[in-house]
């Protein structure tokens, strides 16, 4: 049987039974092929605890326990004891400022005996320790929130970081009043007071951040 142009399909013969419509369409053109629909997401599995961290962790909880409070008399006390030399740097207005912010004080109830050896002053001012505190409470935060990533709100930032310069600054002053830290030098007493005030908030911001699990 000859082949006629209606045989033809892009200029090959087609087979008896085919579709010739639509002639004109290249194979190219065919519509592809039914695509596989993508496999469900998994669930990831859930990891137990890394005990080595919370052994670790719970090592630097009972430490700070046991000497995270004397660490923290240690440097209160030598920022209220530094604060007097450092207002009478400013004249008589530090002077002034020193007296109304000591005017209200509270009789540290402590055994006589601890009071002597620890050779501060039964009679403490209320304002500075509370001054100490709320530094301490500052720095812990910004410590654990930037190691976390998190957004530190600017008001915070700022008075944390005032609170700490003021911290730092009568820890030091209350160093250079004892005789070993001056024969030691200004390096040394710079260092030391560097380390009581924020060693032991940079301890527990840390020590609050949950460590990583183990991929």
């Amino acid at each position: 049987m000859p082949v006629t142009s209606g045989d033809l399909k892009n200029g090959q013969p087609v087979a008896p039974g085919a579709s010739r419509w639509p002639l004109w369409k290249s194979e190219s053109e065919a519509p592809p092929p039914p695509q596989r629909a993508p496999d469900p997401p998994q669930r990831p599995r859930r990891r137990g605890p890394d005990w080595s961290l919370v052994i670790g962790q719970l090592a630097g909880w009972v430490a700070l326990a046991a000497f995270g409070g004397v660490w923290w008399v240690i440097n209160g006390g030598f920022s209220v004891i530094g604060l007097g030399p450092a207002a009478s740097g400013f004249g008589w207005i530090g002077n002034l400022g020193y007296a109304v912010v000591t005017s209200w004080t509270f009789r540290v109830g402590l055994p006589e005996a601890v009071v002597q050896a620890l050779g501060i002053p039964r009679i403490q001012p209320v304002l500075p320790w509370v001054g100490s505190a709320a530094a301490s409470v500052l720095q812990v935060v910004l410590t654990y929130r930037q190691h976390r990533k998190l957004k530190i709100p600017g008001g915070i930032l700022i008075v944390g970081l005032l609170l700490s310069l003021y911290d730092l600054g009568t820890t030091w002053y209350g160093l250079g009043t004892t005789s070993w830290a001056r024969q030691a030098g200004v390096a040394f007493q710079s260092v030391l007071a560097v380390i009581l005030t924020f060693g032991l908030e940079l301890l527990i911001g840390l020590l609050l951040r949950p460590g990583k699990e183990p991929t």
